[in-house]
């Protein structure tokens, strides 16, 4: 009449899973009184022994079987009762072991059990003993399998299945985004339309796969400038055998990881390990570079004063002065590839610095160059040196008219735009609002070697006397200090374009404070002066330049070449010190740290600072007394302008002597 499975846990709660009435005799009330006192959660309170053979049976127990003649009250509410009652009461057994109990109920009054039927509960017992391991394998499998599916397809590498022949069999969602695969490409496919890596790994690949398939070993390749999705991408594909019972190999496993944004990082990083000790380079020798500069723009200019009058003369002086100029400019490249030189940022338009520009462009612009110009005035504004900005854009447009020298067509851009995503982090800036500089030529194009060097500082493709290879690196440098990014695209005889993407400025610069102190701008006419100089510098040909300049007009000089050395004259020295004019890099005490000491000690003291490789910011942190700034190379006129300016601002003529006195 009744047939009840349960299921025992591990903890000792017993969960009846099925309870099916096989009679035909009883009512529809008794059924469901019946249901009521053999479900699980009231079988220990309504049929206590029944219960007591379902839990022994669950822990293990052999078959028990119980008759009761006596009807068994189920539910005294509504008067029913459950019996008289036969059971026989089984294990549920898998490979020795009891996990459950199925229950058999009868009324005696038609047939009750005997001892023979023990046998047939026990069969019936263990073939639902193998059903329900059956299922709960089953269970397990597929719960295995979709948690390993989903595993499998949030890898963020691509994962491919390869058989024997090279035929791709299945693959998860990284690799068809990768390649661009679809599902039902497996489904009716035909040998033209099946899968297949692109063009430019294939050979590599069938090599890796002949490998692996051969030596039953994993194995990997690096693929670079493979064409996936429309664009080159730099590719690890790794390869391992899929190995059947006997350990032969009946497949091969794939996987293929994109790489191109960490090689990018990665020449980034070297790129920038590269710069530091490049930079370390260029400030010493623009250093040493400045001063021999100074030197010998120094005695032109006294050669100059002294053959006034004599044309061939200062004809040949006019060329040694316009080869320092560009030497000059040449120490400025180097410490700007360096970043040895401070940067004044401003808030400005590049699309009114461009279109400022454009005149200057056009006139060193051959005139088989077609030049054309898309600046849009809404395009925002950036932070950046305003030397810096115009250097950038000359010198990429320089390099793209040096890519023409048969003409061609130069267009110059300037736009917002707005990154986010995968763009943003392709180039590795935040996402947000930039303003975009395009400069693109129809040139000759990068071959490989140029594209991945062409940051290099000092490599160039430009024969002697055309190029010196600082020019890309100063405009990445450039770029970076102020928190853009550059990027570019070309192919070899189809053109190049830099893309320079520069963080849009949205702030108020009403109250901007962009430079610290502004370097002294000499004037044009020189007049003697009066009054004792204190002059610090660590070069002796240097030294005796500035010395005889300052002394020829009209100054006492007290000379020291070293910031010690100062320190010392100056506390001997009784009388006043009008100004210190000190070399800014120098053993032991520099200048910044001697002007501080000094005036600390003689309140008022005028200060100037010269340096071929820092620059005005140097001056901040001084004392009260006037200061200024020359940067080298300068001319002899240059240091007497400085001198007497600061002289002239200095408004207490007692000052600057010593403490005390």
């Amino acid at each position: 009449d009744w047939c009840a499975i349960d299921l025992g846990d591990p903890d000792g709660t017993i969960r009846r899973l099925a309870i099916r009435h096989g009679g035909d005799g009883a009512s529809a009330r008794a059924r469901d009184a019946a249901q009521a006192a053999l479900c699980s959660t009231e079988l220990s309170a309504r049929v206590p022994r029944l219960a007591d053979m379902v839990a022994r049976a669950c822990a293990g127990g052999g078959s028990e079987r119980w008759s009761e003649a006596a009807p068994i009250d189920v539910d005294s509410h509504e008067g029913e009762s459950l019996g008289p009652i036969s059971c026989i009461v089984t294990p549920i057994r898998f490979d020795e072991a009891a996990f459950g109990a199925i229950s058999f109920a009868v009324d005696p009054r038609r047939a009750g059990y005997e001892g023979a039927d023990l046998a047939a509960a026990e069969d019936v017992a263990r073939r639902a003993g193998i059903a329900v391991e059956r299922a709960r394998l089953y269970r397990t499998i597929h719960a295995s399998e979709a948690r390993w599916r989903v595993l499998v397809e949030a890898a963020p590498v691509g994962i491919v299945e390869v058989d024997l022949t090279g035929r791709v069999c299945w693959w998860n969602r990284a690799a068809s985004a990768l390649f661009g695969w679809m599902d039902q490409q497996l489904e009716n496919a035909t040998s033209e339309e099946q899968p297949s890596f692109p063009t430019e790994a294939s050979a590599q690949l069938v090599d890796l796969l002949s490998d692996v398939s051969a030596s039953a070993e994993v194995g990997g390749r690096d693929l670079t400038g493979v064409m996936t999705g429309g664009e080159r991408r730099d590719l690890t594909v790794s390869a391992a055998p899929l190995l059947a019972a006997d350990g032969t190999v009946q497949g091969i496993l794939v996987l293929v990881a994109d790489v191109t944004l960490h090689r990018r990082l990665e020449t980034e990083l070297r790129q920038a390990q590269r710069m530091e000790v490049i930079g370390q380079l260029a400030g010493g020798v623009a250093h040493e570079f400045n001063n021999l500069l100074t030197l010998i723009g120094g005695y032109t200019e006294l050669l100059r004063r002294h053959f006034e009058g004599n044309e061939r003369a200062g004809a040949l002086i006019r060329d040694i002065h316009a080869a320092t100029v560009r030497a000059s400019v040449l120490t400025g490249q180097l410490l700007t590839v360096g970043r040895r030189r401070a940067l004044h940022p401003v808030v400005l338009a590049p699309a009114d610095e461009v279109h400022s520009l454009s005149e200057v462009l056009e006139r060193f612009v051959p005139t088989d160059v077609q030049v054309s110009w898309s600046l849009d005035p809404a395009s925002g504004r950036v932070r950046i040196d305003h030397g810096q900005f115009e250097q950038l854009i000359l010198n990429l447009a320089i390099n793209a008219r040096d890519a023409m020298p048969d003409g061609g067509r130069l267009d110059i851009a300037v736009a917002g735009v707005e990154l986010a995503g995968f763009r943003a982090t392709e180039l590795a800036i935040p996402p947000g609002k930039y303003v975009r500089i395009a400069v693109a030529d129809s040139g000759s194009g990068m071959d490989e070697e140029t594209r991945l060097r062409c940051f290099e500082p000092l490599y160039t493709t430009k024969g002697p006397s055309k190029g010196t290879g600082l020019g890309l690196p100063a405009v990445r440098r450039v770029v970076l200090e102020c928190g853009g990014a550059i990027r570019f695209d070309s192919e070899l005889g189809s053109g190049t374009t830099f893309e320079v993407l520069l963080p849009r400025f949205d702030g108020d610069d009403s109250h901007d404070d962009e430079v610290l102190a502004a370097p002294i701008r000499p004037a044009t006419i020189v007049t003697p002066g009066s009054g004792t100089v204190l002059l610090a510098e660590d070069d002796d040909d240097l030294r005796r330049l500035v010395r005889r300049v300052l002394s020829h007009n009209g100054y006492q000089v007290l000379e020291a070449t070293s910031g010690a050395e100062a320190l010392a004259i100056a506390r001997r020295h009784d009388g006043r010190i009008d100004v210190l004019v000190s070399d800014v890099l120098m053993p032991g005490t520099g200048g910044h740290d001697l002007a501080i000491q000094l005036q600390d000690e003689r309140p008022g003291l005028a200060v100037l600072l010269v340096s071929g490789s820092t620059d005005a910011t140097v001056l901040s942190g001084l004392g009260s007394g006037p200061t200024g700034f020359l940067a080298k190379p300068f001319k002899p006129s240059d240091v007497i302008a400085s001198v007497k300016e600061l002289l002239d601002e200095r408004s207490d003529p007692q000052a600057a002597g010593p403490s005390g006195s």
